[in-house]
């Protein structure tokens, strides 16, 4: 099974989206800088709250979910 996450840069504060079937090691590759497109923009952590459920709703506003 993969998974769709969002990550968000605590230096830049963009967010960052991909998919993968192992959560954890995929984020220990991003902060390990082993990841191109987010390897400048580490440390990086997952969404979780708020920003979960905006992305919910935009998702649903625009899938039509």
């Amino acid at each position: 099974m993969y998974y769709v996450y969002i990550l968000k840069s605590q230096k830049d504060g963009k967010l960052y989206i991909g998919y993968t079937n192992n959560l954890k090691v995929r984020l220990e590759k991003h902060n390990q800088g082993k990841s191109f497109s987010t390897k400048r923009r580490g440390p990086l952590i997952f969404k979780t709250g708020w920003g979960r459920n905006y992305i919910k709703r935009n998702l649903k506003n625009t899938l039509l979910i």
